[in-house]
């Protein structure tokens, strides 16, 4: 109660610190190469950057996703906190637009939205889900499986949806 004098201070304080980390985990992700799109799934920067991103998340960060996503729950029943979780989340797809847009991908602002939405389901999944290989616990996702994913997803989304 020195800090925050009431429930809904600390948990909108909570959001915020937790959107602070996450964008400061964005912070050294590479923009797309010149060459286009169809290289983001093979060995291109982004993709092994984004695979290192999801392994600290999953691993030595899954903590800070599982309070994401603790509050997350509560900001549906908090209307206040749901606000604070909108704007930080718009932050946060607005930095991946800005790297998508830095590479030339068409329509990066839906695309980042939709990449962004995708990695959560694949961090949600690993950390509480039925396919979690990694958790709190200190256990190493697959990494090769994690990056052909990641280069899947990068592939789909830069090129609008298409198969990769």
């Amino acid at each position: 109660s020195y800090s925050f004098r009431t429930r809904q201070q600390l948990l909108q304080a909570a959001v915020e610190r937790l959107a602070e980390h996450t964008l400061a985990g964005l912070a050294p992700l590479p923009a797309p190469d010149d060459a286009g799109p169809g290289d983001l799934g093979g060995s291109g920067d982004l993709a092994d950057a984004v695979t290192a991103l999801l392994e600290r998340w999953l691993t030595q960060g899954g903590h800070l996703q599982l309070a994401r996503y603790e509050l997350s729950l509560e900001a549906r029943r908090r209307p206040e906190i749901r606000a604070v979780l909108v704007e930080s989340g718009a932050h946060i797809r607005d930095k991946v637009a800005e790297m998508l847009a830095a590479g030339q991908v068409p329509d990066a602002r839906n695309r980042a939205a939709d990449l962004v939405a995708l990695l959560d389901g694949i961090l949600f999944d690993r950390l509480v889900g039925a396919g979690g290989d990694a958790g709190t616990d200190g256990g190493a996702p697959d990494r090769a499986r994690l990056r052909e994913l990641i280069g899947a997803l990068l592939l789909a989304v830069t090129r609008g949806g298409a198969a990769p």
